[in-house]
């Protein structure tokens, strides 16, 4: 009991309630602005997330189109330019579509065949206008990704493209050229294998003209062909008339013409003179209508 009260303090439950009207100004203060900051960041952040979904919503969709329109039979280039432009600068998808759509420009300026149909022949101002526009695709699509080393597979096309271009036009300084851009190119992404693609390709411009592609009928046939020899020899194989149908003579065993001594055998079996075998006039007597039997005999009682 004396304990206790020496530890009384004189004022004690005044400094308590003073320092629970300071917490409690304390936050009448600071608990909105503190509150304001907490949903701030909250809502940033679920902005952010909701910012990346889409993001990766808009790239599977445009990838999703370039696969599909490179998936047909005969991609466009409207297509492929177009679907460039609707997706510029997602992922590398402008990039992959320019790149594609000059490859059928080069292809049409090659083959002289439209790439809109595949059959309509192409007029030299025509394979003219294909190259300019694949010498452009490719210039832009080299020039958007040769500083990025991410992307350094993208530019090295491009330059083959532009190497290819040339090498069509007979530019052969600029052939060269655009080859070694994209063996350097390589090297630095550490691409040995299209190095040495890009210089053979240096080496082999001016050479001369290419060796000339195989015929269809050099090539092996693939397993879903029909083979030409097997279709050749059913066409040729002679077919019944339906009018007229013959039946095929029956066929027997073959026998040979008889001797003489077949015929001496044959009378000796039926107990006659050979001679009789033969008739007057020289012919032959048929033969008998069956082999002889021998006469029953009695069986033996002893």
């Amino acid at each position: 009991m004396d304990e206790r009260q020496t530890q009384i303090v004189e004022g004690a439950g005044l400094e308590e309630s003073r320092i629970n009207e300071d917490l409690i100004a304390f936050l009448n203060k600071w608990s909105f602005p503190a509150m304001l900051v907490i949903a701030v960041i909250s809502g940033g952040y679920y902005l952010k997330n909701a910012y990346e979904r889409r993001k990766v919503a808009r790239r599977d969709q445009a990838f999703a189109q370039l696969g599909a329109v490179e998936a047909s039979q005969a991609p466009s280039v409207f297509s492929l330019t177009e679907i460039a432009n609707q997706f510029e600068g997602v992922g590398s998808v402008a990039e992959l579509a320019r790149l594609r759509a000059a490859d059928l420009h080069l292809e049409a300026a090659r083959t002289g065949i439209d790439p809109a149909d595949g059959v309509t022949e192409l007029s030299d101002d025509d394979r003219a206008f294909h190259l300019e526009q694949a010498r452009g695709l490719y210039r832009q699509v080299l020039e958007t990704v040769a500083d990025d080393p991410d992307r350094a597979l993208i530019a090295v096309n491009a330059a083959f493209g532009l190497g290819a271009v040339a090498e069509t036009q007979e530019d052969q300084d600029s052939a060269r050229t655009e080859y070694e851009r994209a063996k350097t190119l390589a090297e630095s992404a550490g691409f040995a294998p299209l190095a040495k693609v890009a210089q053979d390709l240096i080496e082999g411009v001016g050479a001369g003209d290419p060796a000339p592609l195989p015929s269809k009928a050099d090539l092996p046939r693939l397993p879903f062909e029909p083979d030409p020899d097997a279709a050749e020899a059913t066409d040729q194989a002679p077919q019944p008339d339906a009018e007229n149908p013959q039946t095929p003579p029956a066929e027997g065993p073959a026998t040979s013409p008889a001797t003489p001594e077949d015929e001496a055998d044959a009378a000796s079996e039926q107990g006659g003179d050979p001679g009789d075998a033969s008739s007057g006039d020289g012919q032959t007597a048929p033969p008998p209508a069956g082999p002889s039997e021998p006469p029953p005999t009695e069986p033996d009682d002893g």
